[in-house]
């Protein structure tokens, strides 16, 4: 049966990755991490994943 699949590169996991679920201010070299991890995804052909909320008419 075919599938299809796409690596998702998410704000929140590439943030809990490298500061926890801590809710406070990331440090230069977390966020710079964060980052790190996000352009790795991204060059790996990942999707950015963002929720859109539908409107109703």
């Amino acid at each position: 049966m075919p599938c299809n699949m796409a690596e998702l590169a998410g704000h929140c996991s590439a943030r809990a990755a490298v500061g926890g679920n801590e809710n406070r201010k990331l440090t230069a070299e977390e966020e710079t991490a964060m980052l790190a991890i996000l352009e790795k995804a991204l060059r790996r052909k990942a999707r950015r994943h963002r929720i859109v909320r539908e409107q109703s008419v």
